[in-house]
């Protein structure tokens, strides 16, 4: 029983550690996009 709990948190921890992973690559391509965009409109301003 204590062995399957362990067991169990270790999964969810990994669950949680790659799902924070996810997200912090998600966050990273919505920046870059977002300067890209940046960069962009700011070129079109320019012109």
């Amino acid at each position: 029983m204590h062995k399957a709990r362990n067991e169990l948190l270790d999964i969810a921890r990994q669950l949680l550690r790659s799902k924070v992973k996810f997200l912090s690559q998600v966050r990273m391509q919505f920046q870059d996009r977002s300067q890209i965009w940046a960069l962009l409109t700011r070129q079109g301003v320019s012109k």
